[in-house]
Protein backbone atom coordinates (compact mmCIF):
# COMPACT_ATOMS: atom_id res chain seq x y z
CA UNK A 1 0.00 0.00 0.00
CA UNK A 2 1.43 3.36 -1.02
CA UNK A 3 1.60 6.29 1.32
CA UNK A 4 -1.03 8.16 -0.66
CA UNK A 5 -3.41 5.18 -0.50
CA UNK A 6 -2.85 4.84 3.25
CA UNK A 7 -3.62 8.53 3.81
CA UNK A 8 -6.79 8.26 1.72
CA UNK A 9 -7.87 5.14 3.62
CA UNK A 10 -7.35 6.89 6.97
CA UNK A 11 -9.38 9.86 5.76
CA UNK A 12 -12.25 7.60 4.62
CA UNK A 13 -12.28 5.67 7.93
CA UNK A 14 -12.20 8.95 9.84
CA UNK A 15 -15.19 10.25 7.86
CA UNK A 16 -17.09 6.96 8.27
CA UNK A 17 -16.59 6.90 12.07
CA UNK A 18 -17.60 10.56 12.26
CA UNK A 19 -20.72 9.81 10.24
CA UNK A 20 -21.57 6.77 12.38
CA UNK A 21 -21.26 8.84 15.53
CA UNK A 22 -23.47 11.55 14.06
CA UNK A 23 -26.05 9.02 12.82
CA UNK A 24 -26.33 7.33 16.22
CA UNK A 25 -26.64 10.64 17.99
CA UNK A 26 -29.23 11.97 15.56
CA UNK A 27 -31.14 8.68 15.84
CA UNK A 28 -31.28 9.07 19.62
CA UNK A 29 -32.60 12.61 19.24
CA UNK A 30 -35.21 11.69 16.64
CA UNK A 31 -36.24 8.67 18.72
CA UNK A 32 -36.66 10.81 21.81
CA UNK A 33 -38.69 13.40 19.90
CA UNK A 34 -41.01 10.82 18.26
CA UNK A 35 -41.45 8.51 21.23
CA UNK A 36 -40.89 10.50 24.38
CA UNK A 37 -42.09 14.02 23.75
CA UNK A 38 -45.61 13.50 22.29
CA UNK A 39 -46.77 10.91 24.83
CA UNK A 40 -45.69 7.88 26.79
CA UNK A 41 -48.11 5.40 25.17
CA UNK A 42 -45.42 3.95 22.86
CA UNK A 43 -42.94 3.36 25.63
CA UNK A 44 -42.04 0.01 27.07
CA UNK A 45 -42.44 -0.55 30.79
CA UNK A 46 -38.71 -0.09 31.36
CA UNK A 47 -38.72 3.13 29.35
CA UNK A 48 -41.71 4.43 31.27
CA UNK A 49 -39.88 3.85 34.53
CA UNK A 50 -36.84 5.70 33.17
CA UNK A 51 -39.03 8.55 31.96
CA UNK A 52 -40.75 8.88 35.32
CA UNK A 53 -37.43 9.01 37.13
CA UNK A 54 -36.04 11.55 34.68
CA UNK A 55 -36.61 15.21 35.11
CA UNK A 56 -37.49 17.76 32.43
CA UNK A 57 -34.41 18.84 30.45
CA UNK A 58 -33.00 22.16 31.50
CA UNK A 59 -31.94 24.93 29.11
CA UNK A 60 -28.35 23.72 29.10
CA UNK A 61 -29.39 20.25 27.94
CA UNK A 62 -31.43 21.68 25.09
CA UNK A 63 -28.54 23.89 23.98
CA UNK A 64 -26.03 21.05 24.20
CA UNK A 65 -28.33 18.66 22.35
CA UNK A 66 -29.18 20.77 19.34
CA UNK A 67 -25.85 22.57 18.99
CA UNK A 68 -24.15 19.18 19.05
CA UNK A 69 -26.31 18.05 16.14
CA UNK A 70 -25.22 21.16 14.22
CA UNK A 71 -21.55 20.51 15.01
CA UNK A 72 -21.83 16.88 13.92
CA UNK A 73 -23.55 17.64 10.61
CA UNK A 74 -21.00 20.37 9.84
CA UNK A 75 -18.16 18.07 10.85
CA UNK A 76 -19.35 15.19 8.67
CA UNK A 77 -19.53 17.48 5.63
CA UNK A 78 -16.03 18.82 6.40
CA UNK A 79 -14.68 15.29 6.92
CA UNK A 80 -15.88 14.08 3.52
CA UNK A 81 -14.62 17.31 1.98
CA UNK A 82 -11.21 16.47 3.47
CA UNK A 83 -11.40 13.05 1.78
CA UNK A 84 -12.26 14.52 -1.61
CA UNK A 85 -10.02 17.61 -1.41
CA UNK A 86 -7.09 16.87 0.93
CA UNK A 87 -5.30 20.00 -0.24
CA UNK A 88 -8.03 22.22 1.22
CA UNK A 89 -9.04 23.11 4.81
CA UNK A 90 -11.67 20.42 5.37
CA UNK A 91 -9.59 18.49 7.90
CA UNK A 92 -9.10 21.60 10.07
CA UNK A 93 -12.85 22.27 10.21
CA UNK A 94 -13.55 18.58 10.88
CA UNK A 95 -11.05 18.54 13.75
CA UNK A 96 -12.62 21.63 15.31
CA UNK A 97 -16.09 20.07 15.04
CA UNK A 98 -14.80 16.82 16.56
CA UNK A 99 -13.28 18.60 19.55
CA UNK A 100 -16.53 20.50 20.16
CA UNK A 101 -18.59 17.33 19.66
CA UNK A 102 -16.52 15.32 22.13
CA UNK A 103 -16.78 18.10 24.72
CA UNK A 104 -20.55 18.36 24.25
CA UNK A 105 -20.99 14.57 24.35
CA UNK A 106 -19.14 14.38 27.66
CA UNK A 107 -21.30 17.16 29.12
CA UNK A 108 -24.47 15.44 27.90
CA UNK A 109 -23.27 12.11 29.30
CA UNK A 110 -23.05 13.73 32.71
CA UNK A 111 -26.68 14.82 32.31
CA UNK A 112 -27.69 11.28 31.40
CA UNK A 113 -25.88 9.82 34.40
CA UNK A 114 -27.49 12.36 36.73
CA UNK A 115 -30.99 11.86 35.21
CA UNK A 116 -31.28 15.54 34.31
CA UNK A 117 -32.45 14.88 30.76
CA UNK A 118 -35.06 12.61 29.24
CA UNK A 119 -33.24 12.89 25.94
CA UNK A 120 -30.67 10.33 24.84
CA UNK A 121 -31.30 8.05 27.80
CA UNK A 122 -30.09 4.93 25.92
CA UNK A 123 -26.68 4.91 27.55
CA UNK A 124 -25.24 2.10 25.43
CA UNK A 125 -25.98 3.85 22.12
CA UNK A 126 -24.78 7.14 23.52
CA UNK A 127 -21.47 5.55 24.54
CA UNK A 128 -21.18 4.06 21.03
CA UNK A 129 -21.59 7.54 19.55
CA UNK A 130 -18.88 8.89 21.85
CA UNK A 131 -16.50 5.99 21.05
CA UNK A 132 -16.95 6.45 17.30
CA UNK A 133 -16.29 10.18 17.70
CA UNK A 134 -13.10 9.56 19.66
CA UNK A 135 -11.91 6.99 17.10
CA UNK A 136 -12.65 9.47 14.31
CA UNK A 137 -10.68 12.14 16.16
CA UNK A 138 -7.66 9.86 16.61
CA UNK A 139 -7.74 8.87 12.94
CA UNK A 140 -7.98 12.52 11.93
CA UNK A 141 -4.89 13.39 13.97
CA UNK A 142 -2.93 10.54 12.36
CA UNK A 143 -4.27 11.55 8.94
CA UNK A 144 -3.33 15.21 9.46
CA UNK A 145 0.20 14.33 10.57
CA UNK A 146 0.74 11.98 7.63
CA UNK A 147 -0.73 14.49 5.17
CA UNK A 148 1.51 17.24 6.55
CA UNK A 149 4.59 15.03 6.22
CA UNK A 150 3.56 14.05 2.69
CA UNK A 151 3.10 17.68 1.65
CA UNK A 152 6.46 18.52 3.20
CA UNK A 153 8.14 15.64 1.34
CA UNK A 154 6.39 16.58 -1.92
CA UNK A 155 7.51 20.17 -1.53
CA UNK A 156 11.08 19.05 -0.95
CA UNK A 157 10.86 16.78 -3.99
CA UNK A 158 9.60 19.69 -6.08
CA UNK A 159 12.43 21.88 -4.81
CA UNK A 160 14.93 19.15 -5.68
CA UNK A 161 13.45 18.86 -9.17
CA UNK A 162 13.64 22.62 -9.62
CA UNK A 163 17.24 22.66 -8.40
CA UNK A 164 18.13 19.79 -10.73
CA UNK A 165 16.43 21.48 -13.66
CA UNK A 166 18.23 24.74 -12.95
CA UNK A 167 21.54 22.92 -12.70
CA UNK A 168 20.95 21.44 -16.17
CA UNK A 169 19.71 24.69 -17.73
CA UNK A 170 22.16 26.85 -19.63
CA UNK A 171 21.28 30.54 -19.88
CA UNK A 172 23.23 32.77 -22.26
CA UNK A 173 22.98 36.54 -21.79
CA UNK A 174 24.02 38.54 -24.87
CA UNK A 175 24.69 42.27 -25.24
CA UNK A 176 25.52 42.70 -21.57
CA UNK A 177 27.46 45.90 -22.29
CA UNK A 178 24.25 47.50 -23.61
CA UNK A 179 22.37 46.72 -20.40
CA UNK A 180 24.56 48.06 -17.63
CA UNK A 181 27.61 50.09 -16.75
CA UNK A 182 28.18 47.87 -13.75
CA UNK A 183 25.26 49.07 -11.64
CA UNK A 184 22.86 46.15 -12.22
CA UNK A 185 22.74 43.01 -10.07
CA UNK A 186 22.43 39.89 -12.26
CA UNK A 187 22.38 37.43 -9.34
CA UNK A 188 18.64 36.62 -9.83
CA UNK A 189 19.54 35.28 -13.29
CA UNK A 190 22.46 33.32 -11.87
CA UNK A 191 20.05 31.55 -9.50
CA UNK A 192 17.93 30.28 -12.40
CA UNK A 193 20.59 28.15 -14.05
CA UNK A 194 24.14 28.04 -15.40
CA UNK A 195 24.30 31.62 -16.63
CA UNK A 196 27.07 33.00 -18.85
CA UNK A 197 27.42 36.57 -20.08
CA UNK A 198 28.79 37.99 -23.32
CA UNK A 199 29.02 41.42 -24.86
CA UNK A 200 28.21 42.09 -28.51
CA UNK A 201 28.98 39.02 -30.67
CA UNK A 202 28.90 38.26 -34.36
CA UNK A 203 26.42 35.78 -35.77
CA UNK A 204 29.00 32.98 -35.89
CA UNK A 205 30.10 33.75 -32.34
CA UNK A 206 26.48 33.61 -31.15
CA UNK A 207 26.11 30.15 -32.73
CA UNK A 208 29.36 29.05 -31.12
CA UNK A 209 28.40 30.29 -27.64
CA UNK A 210 24.70 29.31 -27.76
CA UNK A 211 24.66 25.95 -29.58
CA UNK A 212 23.83 24.12 -26.31
CA UNK A 213 21.82 26.91 -24.66
CA UNK A 214 18.32 26.36 -23.29
CA UNK A 215 17.66 30.07 -22.84
CA UNK A 216 18.93 33.14 -24.66
CA UNK A 217 18.46 36.60 -23.16
CA UNK A 218 19.38 39.51 -25.38
CA UNK A 219 18.81 43.16 -26.13
CA UNK A 220 19.94 43.99 -29.67
CA UNK A 221 21.37 40.70 -30.96
CA UNK A 222 19.61 39.30 -34.00
CA UNK A 223 18.36 35.75 -33.46
CA UNK A 224 17.32 34.47 -36.88
CA UNK A 225 16.29 31.15 -38.35
CA UNK A 226 19.87 30.00 -38.92
CA UNK A 227 20.83 30.55 -35.28
CA UNK A 228 17.71 28.78 -34.00
CA UNK A 229 18.40 25.76 -36.21
CA UNK A 230 21.96 25.59 -34.87
CA UNK A 231 20.67 25.67 -31.27
CA UNK A 232 18.52 22.49 -30.96
CA UNK A 233 18.00 22.82 -27.17
CA UNK A 234 16.78 26.40 -27.33
CA UNK A 235 13.30 26.75 -25.81
CA UNK A 236 13.12 30.35 -24.63
CA UNK A 237 14.24 33.74 -25.93
CA UNK A 238 13.85 36.71 -23.60
CA UNK A 239 14.31 40.32 -24.63
CA UNK A 240 15.43 43.16 -22.38
CA UNK A 241 13.47 45.58 -24.59
CA UNK A 242 9.92 46.19 -25.80
CA UNK A 243 10.71 45.56 -29.45
CA UNK A 244 11.21 42.07 -30.84
CA UNK A 245 11.93 42.83 -34.50
CA UNK A 246 15.37 41.28 -34.07
CA UNK A 247 13.79 37.87 -33.44
CA UNK A 248 12.46 35.59 -36.19
CA UNK A 249 9.04 35.10 -34.57
CA UNK A 250 7.75 32.79 -37.30
CA UNK A 251 10.63 30.34 -36.96
CA UNK A 252 10.40 30.51 -33.16
CA UNK A 253 6.72 29.54 -33.33
CA UNK A 254 7.48 26.65 -35.71
CA UNK A 255 10.14 25.34 -33.33
CA UNK A 256 7.99 25.86 -30.18
CA UNK A 257 10.39 28.47 -28.81
CA UNK A 258 8.79 30.90 -26.39
CA UNK A 259 9.63 34.56 -27.07
CA UNK A 260 9.00 37.23 -24.44
CA UNK A 261 9.71 40.95 -24.54
CA UNK A 262 9.63 43.54 -21.74
CA UNK A 263 6.37 45.47 -22.25
CA UNK A 264 6.93 47.58 -19.12
CA UNK A 265 10.47 48.51 -20.12
CA UNK A 266 11.62 51.89 -18.71
CA UNK A 267 8.16 52.80 -17.36
CA UNK A 268 9.57 53.79 -13.98
CA UNK A 269 12.76 55.19 -15.51
CA UNK A 270 10.82 57.56 -17.79
CA UNK A 271 8.84 58.91 -14.83
CA UNK A 272 12.05 59.27 -12.83
CA UNK A 273 13.76 61.11 -15.71
CA UNK A 274 10.81 63.52 -16.10
CA UNK A 275 11.09 64.56 -12.45
CA UNK A 276 14.86 64.81 -12.79
CA UNK A 277 14.42 67.24 -15.72
CA UNK A 278 11.83 69.24 -13.75
CA UNK A 279 14.19 69.60 -10.78
CA UNK A 280 17.12 70.37 -13.06
CA UNK A 281 15.15 73.07 -14.89
CA UNK A 282 13.90 74.54 -11.60
CA UNK A 283 17.34 74.73 -9.95
CA UNK A 284 19.52 75.12 -13.10
CA UNK A 285 21.60 72.30 -11.68
CA UNK A 286 23.36 71.52 -14.96
CA UNK A 287 24.53 75.11 -15.37
CA UNK A 288 25.87 75.31 -11.80
CA UNK A 289 27.55 71.93 -12.22
CA UNK A 290 29.24 73.04 -15.45
CA UNK A 291 30.28 76.31 -13.86
CA UNK A 292 31.82 74.50 -10.90
CA UNK A 293 33.78 72.10 -13.13
CA UNK A 294 35.03 75.03 -15.23
CA UNK A 295 36.42 76.69 -12.10
CA UNK A 296 34.24 79.78 -12.41
CA UNK A 297 33.35 79.71 -8.73
CA UNK A 298 37.01 79.82 -7.74
CA UNK A 299 37.74 82.63 -10.20
CA UNK A 300 34.80 84.70 -9.02
CA UNK A 301 35.80 88.08 -7.54
CA UNK A 302 32.68 88.35 -5.46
Amino acid sequence: MTKKTLITTLAILMAIFFMLSACIYCYLNIRSMTRLLPSDKNLTKAESLILKSTGTPDVKSYILTYFLMLFMITGVVAAWFAVLRPDQRGSSVAMLMQILSIAFLILLYKDIRSNKSKFLYNEMLFKASLVFMILSFILLIVYAVMLFNKKKADKQTDLNKIAEKRANTKIVVLDKCTLTIGDIDFSPLDALGNTVYYDILTKNEIIEKCYDADVILCNKAVIDKDIMEKCPKLSYIGLFATGYNNIDIKTAAERNITVCNAPGYSTDSVAQLVFAYILNHTTSLDKYNESTHNGEWIKSRA
